[in-house]
């Protein structure tokens, strides 16, 4: 190995209510949540040809000085080109991973901080370089779908009414709040 270092970042689920005339099996109203697949890791991206694509939360480094909140609004904004609100703090998610891109062999012990948030306008074509793609996703959907075990448990726990009653409340809002 070579060395280890410990990294704090911040990212959204970033929530909106189904507008109507929209399709899928849930219907106008329902809750869906963003996933972005970075750039370059799509089926047959990267160094291994993946068997499918890489869907995740937005989530970023968190720059001195700037607050977890902060951060996860301003990376939620490039990743996904959506503004968004905050409406809960989720607990921090914490793993480590083996750097493959910037420090090869580098331990990473990392520490993610998620806030649940509603969208509240931009357009997901605005996304930053770093992104391929931007999709929302069902809520009972958007668990199966992603990539990371992490962020998959945090969206079970949201679909299945399991983070939580600030969390529960917090939902609530975006589902009656106009589509954004």
């Amino acid at each position: 190995m070579a060395g280890a270092r410990r990294e704090v970042s911040a990212g959204g689920v970033v929530a909106r209510r189904r507008a109507a005339g929209q399709g899928g099996a849930d219907g106008a109203g329902a809750i869906e949540v963003a996933l972005i697949r970075p750039a370059g890791r799509g089926p047959g991206d990267g160094e291994r040809g993946a068997a499918k694509a890489t869907w995740c939360l937005p989530k970023g480094l968190v720059a001195p000085g700037e607050t977890p909140e902060a951060a996860a609004l301003r990376e939620v904004r490039e990743e996904t080109g959506l503004t968004a609100a905050v409406l809960h703090a989720f607990e921090p998610i914490s793993y480590v991973y083996v750097d493959k891109w910037h420090d090869p062999g580098c331990r990473v012990f990392k520490k993610v901080h998620f806030f649940l948030m509603r969208a509240t306008g931009g357009d997901p074509r605005d996304h930053d370089h770093e992104v391929d793609e931007v999709r929302f996703f069902p809520l009972p959907d958007a668990e199966k779908v992603a990539s990371y075990r992490g962020e998959r448990a945090l969206l079970r726990s949201l679909a299945r009414g399991e983070a939580g009653e600030a969390a529960a409340r917090a939902l609530a809002t975006v589902a009656s709040a106009p589509s954004a």
